[in-house]
């Protein structure tokens, strides 16, 4: 309970931070908040402010684990699903991994049209 607290605790923070433009200073409070608590929202928002901040490896590792966490424990026609793979492939891209970014995207593709259906725009 006490790390939980911890974690919405640290993780506020970082909303503070990201509100007022302090891009490096979120990055690091969403980053402690996923050590505390891996779930979905500090992974995913550790991993983006990582990357805003210009962290590109920190980035990744927080969005390889989010990747890990959504094989695992959520479903494959969820949306979330699609933007984990979507996000760590474009991490790639960044760092010029286009190899291993290629099949991600493809992959999110698949999950995002059973997700939302193949009309959806």
């Amino acid at each position: 309970m006490a790390v939980q607290q911890a974690a919405r605790a640290t993780f506020g923070r970082g909303e503070v931070a990201e509100a007022e433009v302090r891009w490096l200073d979120a990055a690091e409070h969403y980053k402690r908040a996923a050590r505390h608590d891996p779930s979905y929202d500090t992974l995913a928002k550790a991993g983006m402010l990582l990357q805003r901040a210009g962290r590109f490896t920190e980035a990744i590792a927080q969005k390889e684990a989010l990747v890990r966490l959504v094989r695992q424990e959520i479903e494959t026609d969820d949306p979330r699903h699609g933007s984990a793979l979507n996000n760590l492939a474009l991490s790639y891209v960044t760092t010029g991994r286009y190899d291993e970014a290629g099949p991600l995207y493809r992959e999110a593709l698949q999950v995002t049209g059973r997700a939302q259906g193949k009309q959806h725009p």
